[in-house]
Order: C-alpha cells, then sequence, then structure tokens
C-alpha cells in the first residue's frame, strides 16, 4: 500500500475507453455463460464399465444432515420440532428431487427407509426399478438393500459391496433396524447434538451480527443524508482507458488459465483442478497493468485504491463496521433468491416439468467432494480469504468502480459492478443474490473510504466465515 500519489492523466482515449468497455461486457457473458455450462452438464460419468458413480457431495451432505438431525430426534422428542427446522423432516420427494442418477436414487431409497420406514424405502426400490440402463451393480446392491428392509441381513460380500459402492449411504443400509445403542449405529447416525451445537452457534453469531449491522446501516443513512458521512473517493479524469484495459486482460488472463488448466488434465488426469487454483495466483500481475501501460506508479496505486487512507489500523475498522453495515444487504441478496427458487418451482410445476434440479455450489464440492483433502481445502481456504479479497477487491472495486465513477454515480456504478462481480463467480445464477448484494455494499464502501483496505477486510470477512462454516460442518460429519 501507499499514500495517494498526485493524480496523473490516464493513459488511453476515450474511444479505445467505449470499445474495450464493451469488449468487457462480452467477455464477463462468455465467462458466465462458460460456467453455467460447466454447472449444468450432466453428473460424471463412471470411470469404467461395470462401476457406479460416487455420490454427489451436495446430495450425500443434505442426507447425512438429515438422517443425524432424525435420530436425534427419536432420542429426545422434545429435539424434534428444532430438528425439523434444521433439515430433519426431509420428505421422500424433496430427497428424490436431489438423486440426479441411478446410483443416487438408490441412495435416496436408503435413506427414505432410514426416516420413514422400510415399507417407504422398499416402494422406492420399485420405483428405481423403472430406471433404465442400471448398471449390473446397482441391482445387485438393490436386491441386498431389499432383503435388508425386509427384516434379512446381506452377506459378507454384500456387505463389503454395499461400503465400497455407497460409502457413507451403504454403511447406513447396514445398520438400519439396528437398536439406537448399537456402536456400528452411532458411528453412522450419531453427532446430530453436535450438528444441533453447530447450527445454533453460527445463528446465534450470525443474528447478533446482523443486528448490528441494522443499526450500523441506519445510522450510516443518517448520516449519508446529514451529509455528515463523506465519501473520499476521487475519481479520475475522464478520458483515459487504463483501467478498463485492466479488467479485460483479467478477464482474458483468467480464460486463458482455464483453457491451460483443462490441457493439463487431458494430459494428467486429476490434476486439472489443483493446477489452475495453484496457478491462479499468477493472476495477481494484472494489477501491473496501469503501470505497464505508462502511468506513475503512485498514480497507478490511488487509482485502484491501494494507499493506506487514514490509517491502515483505522481503515480495517472501517472494513470491519462496513461488513456489517453489509450484512442487510446480503440479507436482501438471500431472500431475492428464495424468491427466485419459489418462482422457478411453481412455473416448472405449472408447465409440467417437475422439481428444478438441485443447485450445486462449485466451491463446496472442492473442499468437501471426491476431490478434497487437506491440501485442497488449505488451497481453497487461501484463495477465499486472500486471493479474492485482493484480487478481486483490485479488478472490480479497484479498476472497473474506478473506470465507471468518471462518468457515472456511485450508485449507478455500483449497480454496474455488482453483476459483473457476480457473473464471475461461476455460481448458479439463482444463487447469485448474495454474492451481487455484497458487491454493491463492497463498491458503497470503495466510495466510503476511498482505499480498497475497508473493502478487502469486509470481502475477507464474508469468506472466511462462510469457508469456516462449511469446513467446521464437514469435521463433524465425517
Amino acid at each position: 500500500m501507499t499514500e495517494p500519489g498526485q493524480t496523473a492523466v490516464e493513459p488511453g482515449t476515450p474511444a479505445l475507453s467505449r470499445t474495450v468497455g464493451m469488449v468487457v461486457i462480452l467477455l464477463i457473458l462468455a465467462v458466465a455463460a462458460v460456467q453455467q455450462m460447466a454447472i449444468s452438464s450432466p453428473p460424471p460419468a463412471r470411470e469404467q464399465a461395470g462401476t457406479l458413480a460416487p455420490p454427489d457431495t451436495q446430495f450425500e451432505t443434505t442426507c447425512r444432515i438429515a438422517v443425524m438431525l432424525h435420530q436425534l430426534g427419536r432420542e429426545d422428542e422434545s429435539l424434534r420440532p428444532l430438528v425439523d427446522a434444521g433439515g430433519g423432516g426431509l420428505t421422500p420427494k424433496e430427497i428424490r428431487s436431489q438423486a440426479e442418477t441411478p446410483e443416487d436414487r438408490f441412495r435416496a431409497a436408503v435413506v427414505i427407509a432410514e426416516l420413514n420406514g422400510a415399507d417407504a424405502g422398499l416402494r422406492e426400490l420399485e420405483t428405481l426399478a423403472e430406471v433404465p440402463d442400471k448398471p449390473p451393480a446397482l441391482e445387485a446392491d438393490a436386491a441386498a438393500l431389499q432383503r435388508i428392509l425386509r427384516g434379512g441381513e446381506a452377506t459378507t460380500e454384500e456387505a463389503a459391496h454395499l461400503r465400497e459402492d455407497h460409502g457413507w449411504f451403504g454403511r447406513l443400509a447396514l445398520v438400519i433396524g439396528k437398536p439406537d445403542t448399537d456402536p456400528e449405529r452411532q458411528a453412522v447416525v450419531g453427532r446430530g447434538m453436535d450438528l444441533i451445537t453447530l447450527f445454533a452457534g453460527a445463528f446465534l453469531l450470525g443474528g447478533a451480527a446482523m443486528l448490528a449491522g441494522f443499526v450500523l446501516f441506519i445510522v450510516g443513512l443518517v448520516k449519508w443524508q446529514s451529509g455528515s458521512l463523506r465519501p473520499r473517493f476521487t475519481p479520475m479524469p475522464r478520458g483515459g482507458s487504463a483501467l478498463i484495459e485492466m479488467v479485460a486482460v483479467f478477464i482474458v488472463s483468467f480464460l486463458v488459465l482455464k483453457e491451460v488448466a483443462g490441457l493439463v488434465g487431458s494430459v494428467w488426469p486429476g490434476f486439472e483442478t489443483g493446477f489452475a487454483l495453484t496457478v491462479q495466483w499468477l493472476l495477481l500481475l494484472v494489477a501491473l497493468w496501469p503501470i505497464v501501460r505508462g502511468m506513475p506508479r503512485p498514480a497507478a496505486m490511488h487509482a485502484l485504491g491501494l494507499y493506506r487512507g487514514r490509517g491502515f489500523f483505522r481503515e480495517v475498522g472501517a472494513g470491519i463496521v462496513g461488513y456489517l453495515a453489509c450484512l442487510p444487504l446480503l440479507l436482501l441478496g438471500m431472500i431475492s433468491m428464495i424468491v427466485l427458487m419459489f418462482v422457478e418451482q411453481q412455473v416448472r410445476k405449472h408447465l409440467g416439468k417437475g422439481e428444478p434440479g438441485p443447485v450445486h455450489n462449485p466451491v463446496y464440492d472442492l473442499v468437501a467432494g471426491d476431490k478434497s483433502s487437506p491440501w485442497m481445502v488449505v488451497v481453497v481456504f487461501l484463495l477465499a480469504t486472500v486471493w479474492a479479497p485482493v484480487m478481486e477487491e483490485i479488478v472490480f472495486r479497484g479498476a472497473l468502480f474506478g473506470h465507471l465513477r468518471k462518468r457515472w454515480g456511485v450508485l449507478a456504478s455500483a449497480l454496474v459492478v455488482a453483476p459483473a462481480f457476480g457473473l464471475m463467480h461461476g455460481y448458479p445464477l439463482i444463487l447469485l443474490g448474495g454474492v451481487m448484494s455484497l458487491g454493491f455494499g463492497f463498491s458503497l464502501l470503495r466510495e466510503w473510504r476511498g482505499s480498497l483496505i475497508a473493502p478487502m477486510v469486509a470481502h475477507c470477512i464474508n469468506n472466511f466465515a462462510v469457508l469456516t462454516l462449511v469446513i467446521t460442518m464437514m469435521r463433524v460429519l465425517k
């Protein structure tokens, strides 16, 4: 970080600025289209003929939570309302809607049998029998499960196949009907109280933070209307294009990196994700683009917001306060997501297209899926809490917001930056409400402070809190 330098003329011309701006819009749409296609691609194919596809990560997590909370409700009826509110009351229809492969349909039958009884599980197996092109191994597993649900036992060989083919679901199948005190059953369905404790702690902390956020948000609005909250952001003079060029360079570099990672994956299967996440740190070099284009270093750093503002620690404090004040915006974004999900569900029901499929979060798959490992968790955690707060703030709140503010007001600029920020994340469109609302709030922090330290800190706090909760939950489930 450096102190503000003397304002210098931004390299480039108005014509080039407009042209590059259009290119940036097209690039963002291209990135969004590519990433949405990757998200909506079919479930992973079986590695070879005769093998079974692994469980879907998010489907398994949902089922584990439901089963563990259901077991807790069985052991203590006073906790039943809390259990149902936490996801322990999933219906067979809800479970079935998340099973995208024949293998996961079988696993859904296991969970339905545990939650709703053996008869419900047998009925689910009957519907599975109508699914075409099932692997022979799945037929054998279904026969073993059918015998278990009718009060029999699986052979040693069948039990081994259930565990190997279906992991946790296979182990659950083998303990259905056993006493709750059975150690093997407790190892599979226990720890519900740990989940309740985790969820309750997250709810209390989140509720306290949200309450503080509403207070700070209202105080900020009052001060803004009274004129006592004065923005410290100073737009650059119109005319140059170096900032918007930097956004274009970042997106192009991002796309090239994805292509290179794909090539690496085709040569060394399994290394694609780790390679892409590791090499992604090189994108930090994009921040040098204004200097490469000829801007003096102090002026370039100031234009991007890379300076100490009113003091490093004071800006860090502003970032903490600012993040809390952004939480009401995050709540609005999350409400919009729920509304969109409901609308989608109703539209599909009206058109006779059935329930919408499960919504996948690619980051969750990286820290909890079959590609997950201690090394992968560390890599993702560092990217989310260090790389993203630094790089994304430099690009979106530094370069893109700085470019737009040369011509537009703060609200118009923030409203454009928010969807650009959201679309680059690669989440399903229906999940972008929260990301976009935070992106809007972080732009307001840039306007308020001038320096990027506050938005970076707020960004870091959000990602740290979310990932810590997910990782802690996965430790409880395992």
